[in-house]
C-alpha cells in the first residue's frame, strides 16, 4: 500500500501537460518616441515600457479591448499584463503626434 503512495504522483506528474509561461516583451520610451512600434504578443503575455530619455511620458491606450494608462514620468517602467486579443494603440498623451505604438495580442 506504500508503494502505491508512493508511485501515484509520480506517474500524475508525468502525464500532465507542461504549461507554457507568459512572456515579456519590452518596449524604449525615449525622447519622442516608442521603440519598437509595434509588437505582437501572446495573451496573457505582459509589455514592459522603460523610461530611456529624459523628458517625462506615459502610456495611454486610445483605442482597443481595454483600456489602461501608466502615470507620467521621466524614468522607471511600467508593467501590464494583457489577456484579452485584439489590437491596442497607444500613445503619449504629451507627445501625441510623435509617439505613437501597436499592440497586437493573438
Amino acid at each position: 500500500m506504500l508503494l502505491i503512495c508512493v508511485l501515484v504522483p509520480v506517474a500524475v506528474a508525468a502525464v500532465l501537460p507542461a504549461t507554457a509561461s507568459a512572456a515579456t516583451k519590452r518596449v524604449k520610451v525615449g525622447d519622442e518616441y516608442f521603440s519598437p512600434k509595434r509588437i505582437t504578443i501572446q495573451s496573457g503575455d505582459t509589455v514592459r515600457w522603460n523610461w530611456v530619455g529624459s523628458l517625462r511620458h506615459n502610456v495611454t491606450v486610445t483605442r482597443g479591448p481595454r483600456m489602461f494608462h501608466s502615470k507620467t514620468q521621466r524614468s522607471g517602467h511600467y508593467s501590464r499584463a494583457i489577456g484579452r486579443r485584439g489590437t491596442y494603440r497607444y500613445i503619449c498623451t504629451i507627445h501625441p503626434l510623435s509617439m505613437r505604438g501597436r499592440i497586437t495580442v493573438e
